[in-house]
């Protein structure tokens, strides 16, 4: 560099004021915070499952009713302010769970803001968590629920083979289970299947007491029926553990409820798993 322009360079410098030191500052600032946004965080597609429920999943919340997300569908998609596609439907999985509820999963992949250094992703300038609320909007429909799974799939769903008895109940219920009887979800995916049935004379007759504990009591009555059933239901695991789509862990004891089109297994107990 000629000796002229570093002293033009100089002079220049020595003409700025405060205010203009300021400003270069400033620019300077902006610079590197970009810079520094550039190296740390990036923007990902990543698979997220949603169930809609209330903002706060330890309250267990009641399911929503039947008429709630029923316009969602595969495909479709979330915008922001910009325009821009933030948010799109790759699956929506609606169960049967008695009355007018609906267990209401959806899958979904969303833009998000992935950060290098921490190793977090941010949806809508929030962190994005498991246990956290999120809400979208997909054309006319409204979608609310719990952040239950974050992956670069969704859930992996598996079947299980297990056995369950139902105690003293109507002859008429007992009718209704019939081998290869199905519960289907929305899309028409098989949930649950009844592979053999076996009916007998009730044995045991189960009462609770003042204290609301269950007491079992011996009992013969032809016009009750004890009943065995063979299953295998969708389900999907955890840590090891398997649980139902309805969150009850598959294990001997535990009490199970299936929905069929036109009968339901009631407060079943798991006797066996195959």
């Amino acid at each position: 560099m000629k000796k002229s322009s570093v002293l033009r360079i100089i002079h220049t410098i020595k003409k700025l004021t405060v205010l203009d030191w300021v400003v270069c500052l400033l620019l300077l600032g902006i610079v590197a915070f970009f810079l520094i946004i550039r190296t740390t965080k990036e923007q990902r597609w990543v698979g997220v499952t949603v169930r809609v429920s209330g903002d706060e999943w330890y309250y267990n919340l009641a399911s929503p009713e039947h008429w709630y997300a029923e316009g969602l569908a595969d495909g479709q998609a979330a915008y922001n302010s910009f325009g821009k596609k933030i948010a799109e439907v790759l699956s929506v999985e609606n169960y049967d769970v008695g009355g007018p509820h609906r267990l209401i999963v959806v899958n979904l992949k969303l833009l998000t803001t992935f950060n290098k250094k921490i190793n977090t992703y941010s949806f809508n300038y929030q962190v994005l968590q498991v246990g956290k609320p999120l809400d979208f909007t997909f054309g006319r429909y409204n979608l609310h629920g719990l952040v239950t799974y974050i992956g670069s799939t969704s859930i992996p769903y598996v079947t299980t083979d297990l056995e369950v008895k139902l105690h003293a109940i109507y002859p008429w219920e007992a009718d209704s289970y019939k081998p290869e009887l199905q519960m289907k979800d929305l899309e028409g995916n098989t949930v649950a299947t009844i592979k053999s049935v076996e009916i007998q004379s009730a044995q045991v007759l189960e009462l609770k007491n003042n204290y609301g504990d269950l007491v079992v009591v011996p009992f013969s009555y032809n016009s009750y029926k004890d009943v065995t059933l063979r299953l295998v239901i969708k389900s999907y695991m955890i840590n090891g553990a398997s649980y139902y789509i309805d969150g009850t862990a598959i294990k001997i004891g535990n009490r199970i409820w299936i929905e069929f089109e036109h009968t339901a297994v009631k407060d079943a107990i798991i006797s066996k798993v195959y």
